[in-house]
């Protein structure tokens, strides 16, 4: 409904794991303005793809001290652990493990059930999947298979058949349906200097690939991560530069 936002915070550990941080799930209230940390510290905690199961459930999968065993897990809103049932319905995420020395990540793209049951639908260097509005097809961004921090925006149905790529250039942690699912936004690195993103807009696309436009003109600041409201009226992004969110109006 809007009213509560979620966040992954970085807080320092006691771990063993030289200059480790632990990864902590706090809920905003935009009420409120009240903030309260619902998940970890759990030693060395790796949040992996939290997102909304419902207004007010959040799903994610998580791993401590490195490890490769990945936990799924639903809490609510108060930290609740919830207890879930199949409802036939998959929910997606990705996953990664590390052999501890962080720069070699093992990414795959996995489905799980709310009865906690996992498919894994790619192979290793692809992340952020987000499934379509009618759901029967998935975004996902291919990571690591580049020399530089662009990537390949791709789509398959939910059962991982039929991969294609949409966008090659594309910068981000995600890309987003609106709520009709017949667009798809999505940022661009326009310049890039070999180390670090100089310029990315915000562009939006049919789902059949026509009708690219491009949203904003940040110049020398960065716009990336676009999300819809659910009415389909407002598009907020993060605007690097400035420090702060930006907000696209349509009639």
């Amino acid at each position: 409904d809007g009213r509560f936002i979620f966040v992954v915070t970085l807080v320092e550990t006691n771990s063993n794991f030289v200059g480790s941080k632990d990864e902590v799930l706090t809920v905003i209230d935009t009420q409120s303005k009240k903030a309260k940390q619902i998940f970890g510290p759990l030693a060395v905690t790796a949040i992996r793809d939290p997102k909304w199961i419902s207004n007010n459930e959040i799903g994610f999968i998580y791993s401590k001290d490195f490890s490769k065993n990945e936990n799924f897990s639903i809490i609510d809103i108060t930290g609740a652990q919830k207890n879930y049932k199949s409802n036939g319905k998959p929910i997606y995420f990705y996953t990664s493990f590390s052999d501890g020395t962080r720069d070699q990540l093992a990414i795959n793209v996995k489905s799980v059930t709310r009865d906690g049951v996992k498919s894994v639908l790619t192979d290793t260097g692809f992340t952020d999947p987000i499934l379509s509005p009618d759901g029967t097809k998935v975004l996902y961004r291919q990571y690591g298979k580049r020399p530089d921090v662009r990537a390949n925006l791709m789509m398959m149905n939910t059962d991982g058949s039929e991969k294609t790529i949409i966008v090659t250039e594309y910068a981000g942690m995600s890309a987003a349906w609106s709520p009709n699912g017949k667009i798809i936004t999505y940022s661009v690195v326009l310049k890039y200097d070999g180390q670090n993103i100089l310029d990315s807009d915000i562009f939006a696309l049919n789902i059949d690939g026509t009708g690219k436009t491009k949203l904003t003109n940040s110049g020398e600041k960065l716009a990336l991560d676009p999300h819809w409201s659910s009415d389909g009226k407002k598009l907020v992004f993060d605007h690097y530069g400035t420090e702060g969110i930006g907000l696209l109006l349509f009639k």
